[in-house]
């Protein structure tokens, strides 16, 4: 083998090394996208106060919600976060509503969780990000 053979073997495998990167962030944005999107679709359409989502125990799903917000901002997606930021709070309105309400009276939010899939269904990823390194850790810390 020649040197220009070595050369070009190196930068295949640099070129290589790097495009497993792209792909793998790109595998954990569609990850984070379907989580969000399931979590929402197992919710359940007729809720009150004795329903399983507002059981104690369990973390609420708008504080579920807001987590994966902070991985999107974690990973670069600014819009994703704002956009299940903005779900999650609309979910935490709806949950106030919801826990006044006692069986067999109950709040549904079919429509909201149409609106909230089609939303999380028409995120797209901010490319950019797949192409630069993860956020700092600090700079995410400061949305606490």
């Amino acid at each position: 083998m020649t040197s220009r053979d070595w050369i070009l073997l190196v930068i295949g495998a640099a070129g290589g090394c790097y495009a497993s990167f792209v792909a793998a962030k790109f595998v954990v944005w569609l990850n984070l996208k379907h989580d969000v999107f399931y979590q929402i679709e197992l919710l359940s359409a007729l809720i009150n106060a004795d329903s399983i989502e507002t059981k104690a125990g369990q973390y609420p799903l708008w504080r579920i919600l807001e987590a994966r917000a902070i991985e999107f901002c974690f990973y670069g997606h600014d819009k994703a976060y704002r956009e299940c930021h903005k779900i999650a709070g609309e979910l935490q309105n709806v949950f106030r509503q919801v826990r006044v309400l006692k069986a067999p009276s109950f709040y549904e939010i079919s429509s909201h969780k149409t609106e909230w899939l089609r939303r999380v269904a028409a995120r797209r990823p901010t490319w950019r990000a797949f192409f630069s390194p993860r956020r700092d850790m600090n700079s995410v810390l400061e949305l606490y």
